[in-house]
């Protein structure tokens, strides 16, 4: 898996934890309601103009915050993020008890992490209650009043944010290591089969020649063999052909 490839399955991963985020926080919608009260008393004058209410879906706060939604939220995060990430870590060849421990470790703190965007970062409490009163010979022109109390700002807080950005690259980092690893496994029983066959090889056609000859041709072939090897490990280690694919 390459970089990009891991990205793009880390991405995945957490826009499906986003989902289920949005799907909690979506029980706890509701309909915002802006109150006036504008009172005139005695010789008050009053000119109201451009006074408007811009009713919205908004987050109940007590309902978001509630301890049993934010308990049950966290602990389907905790199990989608460990899942979803085992399953990409196991089509690369299964993932090493290093890299499984990483992923439990990253599946506890990103559930938390996630959950609070939803029920704390971007919970704005809104206030649309507006009252205008006057008394005595007062007079008052009131102009332009707006409330808008929306959902779309939290909606935007929660998919475009940097816990978002770091989960996605930490999980990104971590199944990189587990296609490194497989690539390194594959390349030293590449290596040993090679071993192998240069022994067999080396023996057959040692005795099938007369003289010192024979051996020579086989330490010749066995050194340029051994040479790639080494450069095989080498490109690998560094990123270069043919395995700068990986980078």
């Amino acid at each position: 898996m390459g970089a990009s490839i891991a990205t793009q399955t880390a991405k995945q991963i957490i826009n499906n934890s986003i989902a289920i985020g949005t799907n909690a926080s979506q029980t706890c919608q509701s309909t915002t309601v802006n109150n006036f009260n504008v009172t005139a008393t005695d010789k008050c004058v009053q000119d109201l103009s451009g006074l408007s209410e811009d009713n919205k879906i908004s987050i109940d706060t007590r309902c978001i915050q509630n301890t049993t939604v934010q308990n049950n939220l966290q602990a389907q995060l905790q199990t989608q993020i460990m899942n979803d990430s085992l399953a990409a870590a196991q089509s690369l060849g299964g993932p090493s008890l290093n890299v499984s421990t990483q992923i439990q470790q990253f599946a506890q703190k990103t559930s938390i992490d996630i959950k609070n965007l939803f029920t704390q970062s971007c919970v704005t409490a809104h206030s649309s209650d507006v009252t205008i009163a006057c008394s005595g010979n007062a007079q008052q022109t009131i102009k332009g009043i707006n409330v808008s109390n929306q959902i779309s700002d939290y909606q935007n807080c929660t998919t475009n944010n940097s816990v978002i950005t770091q989960a996605v690259v930490t999980l990104s980092n971590i199944l990189q290591n587990t296609n490194a690893a497989k690539e390194s496994d594959t390349l030293i029983d590449i290596v040993i089969i090679i071993v192998v066959i240069i022994g067999i090889f080396g023996v057959f056609f040692v005795q099938s020649l007369n003289g010192p000859i024979g051996w020579v041709v086989v330490i010749i072939i066995a050194a340029v063999i051994i040479g790639l090897i080494i450069y095989a490990i080498y490109a690998f280690e560094a990123g270069l052909y043919p395995f700068n694919s990986k980078s």
